[in-house]
Formats: structure tokens, C-alpha cells, sequence
């Protein structure tokens, strides 16, 4: 894929999705999206990305308060879910 290919799919094409297969998330994969992920440009490197990747049904049971109502049943019924934050006394 060329760069303007790939600009196009990160900036027009790719979108928050509102349904999800029931099929799990392998290790494997996780791994791969980490792997890209910290790749991503930070001030001196500094690398203040913290990624915490959500599975089991007792572990969303515990994000339930802080969701929105809005995203509180895809969040519940989703594979997998990824908590995407940063370390600001990094």
C-alpha cells in the first residue's frame, strides 16, 4: 500500500465500528496491534502510551460505571476491549 493509500484508509476510510463478531482475539494478535502501536511518535521518546486490553466479562463488569450509556452495550458485548491512556507524570 502506498503512503497516500495508506493516509486515505487512516483518514477518510477508517471508522469507530458498532458491531463486533463474537469470535475471541487471539494473543497473536494483540501482540501485532502492541507491536504497532508503541511505534507511534512521542515527545523524546518519551513513550507514555499504557495499553490494558479487556477480555473477560468480569473485567468489563468493572468498566460498566465509567462507560457512557451509549457505548455501554457494544462495550459489554465486543470481544475484547482496548483502554488506550497515557502516563503524564512519565
Amino acid at each position: 500500500m502506498t503512503d497516500e493509500k495508506c493516509l486515505d484508509v487512516i483518514l477518510r476510510t477508517a471508522r469507530t465500528h458498532n458491531v463486533f463478531t463474537d469470535r475471541p482475539v487471539s494473543d497473536a494478535t494483540l501482540r501485532q496491534a502492541h507491536e504497532l502501536m508503541k511505534w507511534g511518535a512521542t515527545s523524546a521518546n518519551s513513550q507514555p502510551g499504557r495499553f490494558v486490553f479487556v477480555r473477560s466479562r468480569q473485567a468489563k463488569e468493572k468498566l460498566r460505571p465509567a462507560l457512557s450509556e451509549t457505548n455501554r452495550d457494544k462495550t459489554m458485548q465486543a470481544p475484547l476491549t482496548a483502554i488506550v491512556a497515557y502516563d503524564t507524570r512519565f
